[in-house]
């Protein structure tokens, strides 16, 4: 299961650009590596996360949205450090 949280109103965003990695035995299930480091992200809520083999991020419909390695910009950045990426994905 992703960590997710309910669509932000008015959300700005910032200009980050990273690329999506993921594990299936990490507790966060997905990620992105910005400038070379990992940076934990919030999805969605319904977004879920599998494995076939590789990561693909499926949206509240189940239909595939990101893949392993695809390139995600944009997000707007919550307490705590998080990032919440949401759609469209660019």
């Amino acid at each position: 299961m992703l960590p997710a949280i309910r669509p932000l109103a008015g959300c700005l965003g910032i200009g980050m650009e990273g690329t999506l990695r993921g594990a299936s035995d990490d507790p966060r299930v997905a990620w992105l590596i910005v400038d070379g480091r990992r940076v934990d992200v919030v999805w969605p809520t319904g977004y879920s996360a599998v494995f076939t083999p590789g990561l693909e991020i499926l949206d509240e419909g189940g239909k595939v949205v990101l893949r392993g390695g695809d390139g995600v910009a944009g997000g707007c950045v919550l307490d705590g450090g998080f990032i919440y990426v949401a759609p469209p994905f660019r």
